[in-house]
């Protein structure tokens, strides 16, 4: 019996996955970020647009290195009401 096998799995993905470190600062960022807004939409926007003073997304700055996320954490700290 000549019957066709299709896949049953995904093929791999092109893109470059991030080093774990890097996903780990990115979520320690985003879980900081939601504690701070109290809602995703303004969470997200915060994380994804530039912030003048981190000199960039904090997203980006925060999976940069273990300071950049140090910084981004202060900036969070300064923007929660008391």
């Amino acid at each position: 019996m000549d019957e066709k096998r299709t896949r049953h799995f995904k093929a791999a993905s092109s893109v470059p996955r991030l080093a774990p470190d890097i996903t780990a600062r990115h979520g320690k960022a985003a879980s900081l970020a939601f504690a701070a807004f109290g809602e995703a939409g303004s969470a997200l926007t915060f994380l994804n647009s530039h912030n003048e003073a981190l000199g960039g997304r904090p997203l980006d700055i925060a999976g940069a290195s273990e300071q950049g996320l140090v910084a981004v954490q202060t900036e969070l700290s300064e923007r929660r009401l008391p």
